[in-house]
């Protein structure tokens, strides 16, 4: 399996629709204030590049993920767009 930040998060069953579904409980990162820096996208830019870049490790993405809850598919920004990079 690939990397994921959610793999060890349990699976939940439930009822939606009439139908039983599965899925995993996905953590709500409460809203708190935090020193960011802004960035903005680059041409053929991606979210792990802009983590190794500014942290020197491409697995500290979810970190700038968090930060930009408005986003939330990594992989549709363009050049110019313009996300929150926290200090860490």
């Amino acid at each position: 399996m690939a990397w994921s930040r959610y793999e060890d998060v349990p699976l939940e069953y439930g009822v939606y629709r009439g139908r039983l579904v599965r899925g995993r409980a996905i953590r709500r990162v409460p809203h708190r204030q935090f020193a960011w820096t802004p960035h903005k996208f680059k041409e053929g830019e991606r979210i792990d590049l802009v983590a190794d870049t500014f942290y020197g490790d491409s697995f500290m993405w979810p970190i700038i993920a968090d930060a930009n809850p408005e986003h939330f598919w990594w992989g549709d920004f363009e050049p110019s767009d313009v996300i929150r990079v926290p200090y860490v």
